[in-house]
């Protein structure tokens, strides 16, 4: 999911079938998730990365079964209807950490679908320009199903599991508006996989997800 301060935005997932299904939320209201009145242009599993500054949402990537993709789609997050196509990342993959500031969005990791299906390559877009996505670097240590969380000037890849090695609980930064590999940041309290992740301009969350080596 992505939004800004007026609504929440979610792509895809299964149902338990591969959905192309785009729904929101009034982030000030309460009550169920509404129809965005259009698609993505195929289902996907919901491990897509996804960022947003204050006019678009943009997904990216995912789990096609049995194919990956690097396909890059957005929307104009206070209209409705079908998702655009933006681009391309670097590489089909899925299953990435991502944030965003105001103008780019960055997506770390994931499983390029290829053995040992982690990777540590960074991709970044600028949110407000069409194209396909650029390298930014490499993370310290290659890992899927982190959590990504951001202030306006740093991102952060949280937790995630490396193959064939398991949980990993270290956290990586980079400094968004400038380009190159991660720096480690700290620790987390444990090893944790599959994990959320929340910012605000001050202060990033990681909660939940999985501590064994399949997770």
């Amino acid at each position: 999911g992505a939004g800004n301060s007026i609504r929440g935005i979610f792509f895809a997932g299964e149902t338990p079938s591969l959905v192309n299904t785009i729904q929101f939320v009034t982030m000030s209201s309460q009550g169920g998730a509404i129809d965005f009145g259009g698609t993505l242009s195929f289902g996907k599993i919901g491990h897509n990365g996804a960022v947003a500054n204050s006019t678009r949402a943009v997904t990216a990537g995912g789990y096609t079964d049995p194919a990956y993709s690097s396909q890059i789609e957005f929307v104009t997050i206070m209209s409705t209807g079908d998702a655009n196509d933006f681009g391309d990342l670097t590489v089909p993959k899925y299953a990435m950490g991502s944030f965003s500031s105001p103008t780019r969005g960055v997506f770390c990791g994931g499983d390029p679908g290829t053995s040992p299906n982690t990777t540590d390559d960074i991709d970044f877009i600028e949110i407000a320009t069409l194209g396909n996505a650029t390298d930014f670097g490499n993370l310290i240590t290659k890992r899927l199903n982190a959590g990504g969380a951001a202030s306006q000037t740093r991102g952060l890849v949280m937790g995630g599991r490396d193959i064939p090695a398991g949980g990993l609980d270290n956290a990586e930064y980079v400094t968004i508006a400038s380009k190159g590999n991660s720096i480690l940041f700290g620790s987390l309290i444990g090893s944790s996989s599959k994990c959320t992740a929340v910012s605000n301009s001050l202060r990033g969350v990681e909660g939940g997800g999985g501590t064994s080596a399949n997770d």
